[in-house]
């Protein structure tokens, strides 16, 4: 579902509606729509974590002006995929350009214009619009990545007046590049998961973890130093053991010590589908894909040692259909 939220958004959807959200899931409607939404889905209780995301990026998308230099001329369902997917590996930000708009639009000096929007190549039948460049080689990405990185999508916006990029990892592997961004302004960092903004430092490189996305923004030299450096916390690898499994919750549940902590700590570990981390017996976060991570709070500890508790749920398949495989991977966790 994380996935599919940034797959929409990045490409410009500014309206995410959820729905099918049944209060039963007995009888035919078991089947007539996956389980995993609605008050019938494992991470119901944490939904307020999917909507407050879903609605930063509406607003985002909504607000922001989209900015792209290259048009696509398209018919109705004909998107021309195979030719807009090298323009998404490379990071060049398209528009559609549908049939329907093509008489309202003109050429001028070698550009495309329809009503405010100015573009510099397009992507379609050579004859239409042909004093405009059919190739997008000569068009600068809208970043610029120190080695190629397919897997990074980003939307490149006009935000309240200031440039910003929304990147998007959207492969199965994290993301570590250095980025040169298309501005001299000081840069800040948006965590849209998890409503935080830090200052970015340019110099340094800008990882992603899989399924993470970001929201990088130019700023004035006075909202930059208002910015707080993004904490870099020590990592935490307690030894996890299997304390007991919950088949009608479809839950696992592991047990680890953690060792007295001086501040802040980072818990990464690898499981299926949903967690929920509990520290001292106090609920400290939930998660939803891997890697999970979770920051222990120093005020959850006190700087002693803390009892973890982590409950890992499996997928509803597992009930209604075909068993899914859920848990922690203990040879790679403890």
């Amino acid at each position: 579902m994380k996935w599919y939220i940034d797959w929409l958004t990045v490409r410009g959807v500014n309206l995410l509606i959820p729905h099918a959200f049944y209060y039963s899931l007995e009888g035919p409607r078991s089947g007539e729509r996956p389980p995993d939404v609605g008050p019938g889905s494992i991470w119901w209780p944490h939904y307020r974590l999917w909507a407050d995301y879903m609605a930063r990026l509406c607003a985002l998308m909504a607000k922001g002006e989209y900015r792209a230099d290259i048009a696509v001329l398209c018919r109705n369902r004909d998107l021309h995929a195979e030719a807009v997917a090298p323009l998404f590996q490379t990071q060049k930000s398209f528009e559609y350009l549908p049939e329907s708009l093509w008489a309202d639009c003109k050429e001028k000096k070698g550009q495309l214009i329809c009503g405010k929007r100015v573009y510099h190549a397009v992507i379609g039948p050579a004859e239409q619009f042909a004093s405009v460049p059919h190739t997008a080689e000569e068009i600068a990405p809208d970043v610029l990545c120190d080695a190629p990185q397919p897997d990074l999508r980003v939307a490149s916006l006009i935000c309240q007046g200031a440039p910003c990029w929304l990147l998007v990892n959207e492969g199965e592997t994290p993301i570590e590049t250095r980025i040169t961004f298309p501005t001299v302004q000081p840069l800040g960092q948006y965590d849209l998961w998890n409503d935080r903004a830090y200052r970015l430092d340019a110099a340094s490189a800008i990882r992603l973890e899989r399924r993470e996305s970001l929201l990088v923004f130019a700023c004035s030299a006075k909202e930059w130093k208002a910015l707080p450096d993004a904490p870099r916390l020590p990592a935490v690898s307690p030894r996890f053991s299997l304390e007991r499994e919950e088949p009608e919750a479809i839950r696992k549940v592991y047990t680890a010590q953690l060792p007295p902590q001086a501040g802040d700590c980072l818990l990464t570990v690898e499981a299926e589908e949903m967690a929920e981390l509990y520290v001292n017996g106090v609920l400290c976060g939930a998660a939803f894909w891997p890697p999970l991570r979770f920051v222990i709070p120093h005020a959850l500890t006190g700087g002693e040692a803390a009892h973890l508790e982590l409950r890992v749920t499996g997928s509803l398949a597992n009930r209604y259909g075909r068993p899914v495989p859920f848990g922690l991977k203990l040879d790679e966790n403890g």
